[in-house]
């Protein structure tokens, strides 16, 4: 059970694999494919989830969706969302105060046991 996700030139592999060379080689795969993009392999070594966790896992990326669409401090376009055994995983290109809101609101929803931000900051000048 493998998922890659991609933004702004960066990949993204999530899930799980039972052996890890199993690991290993999805990275190469990546690696190969993706034309000097930056890989971040957070496959984990273990069983499958199962459908209900992936079920449960797509309830969890859709609520946080949409608890960005109603903060005024994200710009939703600017953040995928991906959900990996109750583990949410945050990419994007942002700047600080909005990863830290995107942060926020992630760990505070119902279902999610950890957050991981793969987040490039972007600094705007306030003048």
């Amino acid at each position: 059970n493998v998922t890659i996700a991609t933004y702004n030139n960066e990949v993204l592999l999530a899930g799980q694999v039972p052996e890890s060379w199993q690991k290993n080689k999805a990275e190469e795969i990546a690696k190969r494919v993706s034309n000097g993009s930056e890989i971040h392999n957070l496959i984990a070594i273990g069983s499958p989830s199962s459908t209900l966790t992936r079920m449960s896992d797509a309830w969890i990326t859709s609520k946080i969706k949409t608890k960005f669409l109603a903060s005024s401090e994200i710009d939703i376009t600017q953040i995928k969302v991906l959900t990996e055994n109750g583990t949410v995983y945050l990419m994007g290109r942002v700047p600080p105060e909005s990863a830290q809101a995107a942060i926020d609101i992630a760990r505070t929803t119902d279902g999610v046991e950890s957050v991981v931000k793969v987040f490039t900051y972007i600094h705007t000048d306030k003048a």
